[in-house]
Formats: C-alpha cells, sequence, structure tokens
C-alpha cells in the first residue's frame, strides 16, 4: 500500500475539521447555506494554515449532489471521492509559481469557456498566487470580475501585498491567522492517538512551538522524529535544537544576578553541545515577554524596565547572528552589556574603561540619575506665565527641529487658561510653521519634561497698533459765559463800547 505523508493524510475532508479558522469556517458556511457565494476568493495567511484545504472543500460543496444539512460534502459521491483523490478534471489546480507567464494565463482564459465534463461547476486553484506577472495579472483581470456562471477562482497567497489592489477589490478576501499552539497540540495528540505513536506531552508541546503557527510544518515535524513509534522530548530536542525550559531558567538567573562570567560559559556549553543559538534566542525572548506581560499587570514598576532592557539587548542580538562571523558573538556581547560593562572613551583617545556593575543595579542608577535635576530638567514648579517666561531658554533647548526653534523665540506667552497656553506670533508663517501635529507634539513633549505637566498650545497673531498720521487735538472747551463778554475772553479779546 503506497505510503501518505500525515499533512495529506489528515488534511481536513469537511468543514468541521478545520481547525484553527473558525471565522472561515463559519462564513463560508452561512455563504453556501444562503446560496450567495461569489465567484472569485482571495485566501491569504501564513503557510500551513490550511489555505488550500479549504478552497478545496468549497469545491466539494459546490459540486457535491448529497450536501448534508450542515452543508458539509457527503464523501461518498463520485465528485467527492474524484476530489479527494485528486483526478477530478473540473478541479484545477495552479501552481503559480511554474506558471506564471502571461502565455499561461492566456491559455487558462480560452479553456474557462469550456463547460464542466462531469461537475456541475469548474474550480481553479491558483497557489502562491502573488507569483504571477503583472502582465498574467492583467490577461486575467476581466474573466475574474464576469467569469461563466460555472467558473469559480480561488487565489491562495502568503503575501497577499503583492497581488494588485484590481484583483483585490474584485474578489472576496477571507484572511487566514496562525493556529494556537493548543489547537495544534489537540491535532498533534489526535493524529497520534488514530496512528498508535507513543508521544510525551512536551514533545508535542515543543513541535507545536517551534511551528510558528503552521499546522502542516508541526505535523510534519512529528512524523519526522517520530522513531518505532515513538516521540520522545529529548528527540525533539536534539533535532530541533531547543534547549528547555529548564536552561532558560538557569541562564534568566544569571542575568538576574549579574554572573556574566557564568552566562558567558552557559552561552559557550550551548554551543559546543550544538544547539542552535537563534532558537535559544526566540525561547529566551518568549520567557521574557511572558514575564514581562505578567510585570505589567502586577504593575511592578522595576520589574518592568529590567525585562524590557533584556528584551532589547537580546532582540538585538538574535538580529545579528546573520551576519555574525562567530556564532556565539551576539548572545555574548548581549550578556556582557546587560550585565554593565560598558565602553566609554576618553576625550583625548582611543582608551577605554570596563565598569562591571549588576544588570538591575544598572537601572536603579540610571533611574536615580533620571531623577537628579539638571540644568535641561528643572524642579517642579508652578505652570504660570512668570515661570514660563522664566524657563523660555531651557524650553528653547528641549526642541530638536531647527525650524521650530526658530518659529518658537519668534512667539511669546501671553495668555494661560487651565491648561491651556496662548502663544502670539509676530507673522502668520512662523505660527503655521509652529502648529502643525508633529511641531505641536515636540512642543507638549518639552513642557512636559520641563514642569511635568500636559500643556496644550494654542496660536494667535500680535495685534499691531499703528498710530494715526495726523493727530487731531481735542476741541477748546465752551465758553462758560454768555453774550458779548463770554466770547470776548475765550477768543483773547475784548469789548468795545461806541
Amino acid at each position: 500500500m503506497e505510503k501518505i505523508a500525515f499533512y495529506r493524510k489528515y488534511r481536513p475532508q469537511n468543514f468541521d475539521h478545520l481547525v484553527g479558522q473558525d471565522h472561515v469556517r463559519q462564513t463560508l458556511l452561512n455563504a453556501l447555506r444562503e446560496k450567495r457565494t461569489v465567484h472569485a476568493y482571495i485566501f491569504a495567511g501564513p503557510r500551513g494554515t490550511g489555505k488550500t484545504s479549504t478552497a478545496r472543500l468549497i469545491a466539494k460543496a459546490l459540486n457535491c449532489i448529497a450536501l448534508t444539512e450542515k452543508m458539509e460534502p457527503c464523501n461518498e459521491c463520485d465528485l467527492c471521492i474524484g476530489i479527494n483523490e485528486g483526478r477530478l478534471i473540473d478541479l484545477v489546480e495552479i501552481d503559480a509559481a511554474s506558471n506564471r507567464g502571461i502565455d499561461e494565463m492566456r491559455d487558462l482564459i480560452e479553456k474557462i469557456n469550456f463547460a464542466p465534463t462531469r461537475a456541475k461547476n469548474k474550480i481553479y486553484i491558483i497557489d502562491e498566487a502573488h507569483m504571477l506577472t503583472k502582465e498574467a495579472f492583467n490577461a486575467l483581470l476581466k474573466t475574474l470580475e464576469e467569469p461563466p456562471p460555472y467558473v469559480y477562482f480561488i487565489l491562495c497567497t502568503t503575501e497577499p501585498h503583492k497581488i494588485p489592489e484590481t484583483i483585490i477589490s474584485r474578489c472576496q478576501r477571507f484572511d487566514f491567522k496562525r493556529i494556537d499552539s493548543r489547537t495544534i497540540m489537540a491535532r498533534l495528540s489526535y493524529i497520534a492517538q488514530l496512528e498508535k505513536i507513543e508521544v510525551e506531552d512536551k514533545a508535542i508541546e515543543a513541535i507545536a512551538k517551534n511551528a510558528e503557527g503552521g499546522l502542516r510544518d508541526a505535523i510534519g515535524l512529528m512524523e519526522q522524529l517520530m522513531i518505532d513509534k515513538k516521540l520522545t522530548f529529548e528527540r525533539v530536542k536534539e533535532m530541533l535544537g531547543i534547549s528547555g525550559n529548564e536552561n532558560i531558567d538557569e541562564f534568566y538567573k544569571f542575568l538576574e544576578t549579574g554572573d556574566a562570567s557564568n552566562a558567558l560559559q552557559f552561552i559557550q556549553t550551548l554551543y559546543k553541545e550544538g544547539y542552535d543559538l537563534p532558537q535559544f534566542s526566540r525561547e529566551l525572548l518568549e520567557v521574557l515577554r511572558e514575564k514581562l506581560i505578567a510585570a505589567v499587570s502586577e504593575n511592578k514598576t522595576d520589574a518592568i524596565n529590567r525585562l524590557m532592557a533584556m528584551t532589547d539587548f537580546f532582540q538585538n542580538a538574535l538580529d545579528k547572528f546573520k551576519n555574525a562571523v562567530i556564532p556565539q558573538l551576539p548572545l555574548e556581547i548581549a550578556v556582557i552589556e546587560l550585565c554593565g560593562y560598558k565602553k566609554e572613551f576618553a576625550a583625548a583617545g582611543a582608551q577605554t574603561t570596563a565598569e562591571p556593575t549588576v544588570a538591575a543595579k544598572k537601572i536603579e542608577s540610571k533611574k536615580a540619575a533620571a531623577a537628579v535635576p539638571d540644568e535641561s530638567s528643572c524642579e517642579l514648579v508652578e505652570l504660570n506665565i512668570t515661570n514660563i517666561n522664566a524657563r523660555w531658554p531651557r524650553i528653547v533647548e528641549h526642541l530638536k527641529t531647527p525650524t521650530l526653534k526658530q518659529s518658537f523665540r519668534n512667539s511669546r506667552p501671553s495668555a494661560l487658561k487651565g491648561n491651556t497656553l496662548t502663544l502670539e506670533f509676530k507673522s502668520r508663517f512662523y505660527m503655521d510653521e509652529m502648529m502643525t501635529v508633529a511641531h505641536l507634539a515636540e512642543m507638549e513633549k518639552a513642557f512636559y519634561d520641563i514642569f511635568n505637566k500636559k500643556v496644550r498650545i494654542k496660536g494667535v497673531l500680535q495685534k499691531i497698533e499703528i498710530a494715526p498720521v495726523i493727530t487731531v487735538e481735542a476741541p477748546a472747551e465752551a465758553p462758560t459765559k454768555t453774550g458779548a463778554q463770554g466770547v470776548a475772553e475765550f477768543f483773547g479779546g475784548e469789548v468795545v463800547e461806541e
């Protein structure tokens, strides 16, 4: 009897067996039940998450002559059996990686016009659809939008961003998610029971984590690593270069205590025993991530700062593995820096010094230094116009963008209501330059650094008072006396009697 790989043997034959993609399964079953399927689909997602298997399930559901009440294919009629065995001529699967040109697409379009041979509908499954050329996509465009009523297209891809928007807009898109480790473990245990394989729970857990959400990869690994119908954790560790939680915990204790010597020796032992150091770094980052999330939920500030520092160091180390001349060097550098050894270059030459400190003490010293005010960070003061004017030069120093600094210098604080500060500008040019979103954010951060308070800033144009060119003297007072004598006194004259 022909040997069939596990991932093919246990490929989902109905929607109920499609694991980890409940949102896709339910939506498609509803569409089949209400007879509102579309003629073009895009299935996007990571490898091994069930895209092609789901495409075949749709093909069976659209052609099965004895669908169940739940719209599941019967898997007993000739059409279902033909699809399961890969011999139904009306189901066409195309590998776009090797058939990506315009000639292959023109040939496909010509054959589309022929009616189905045996089934009710013709189904075209284009795997790795993003590999098609631009010309091939253009040739497919019109047919994809208005295919014959018996033709359905299903485009499967791991890189949907490479598919033109004109194609995506003509399809109904489904995004397949990475399958979580627990679901993968349950599926592996189910297959192990059917195949009568003795497995250790830790072995299945290690495979599920290593698969990174791909069920097909996990099933393939389980089949590859078992020996005589047995699968042990030691075998999985040896083949995948997994260090195990015990090693991670031991290494983490060295980091906690700042024991650089033992941590470096630990890395050297891992390397000599053939462990995969990048994989060890990924496992360590996963542990650090779990500890960080737990620390955040418990609001442990010190632990959060320490774990974030560790995460940064080892993430940088992981990024450097590809170009590392010495395999263990990125990890070693991360340990040395994390445990407090920092190069300090003298101003005159290339002399260096190294001052070792414990990682926890290093973080505490940084926090203490941040708490001490210097020229660029003043003590907490009341937020008012007087204090803002007094600290105007310091606020300018906190601004990094040159154009923002220039605009800021050409303004002055005019009013403060609550936490809203109004700045007056001499020209609209400087005001418009300063009122952009990025510049407002930078200014508000500068005020927060100085006053430890959130300040909203708005700008107004300065009112310019122009003195009149011709001055008009105030009118003289009216004469206080009446008659001729009053008029004479007002004009400085005298009354002459005749």
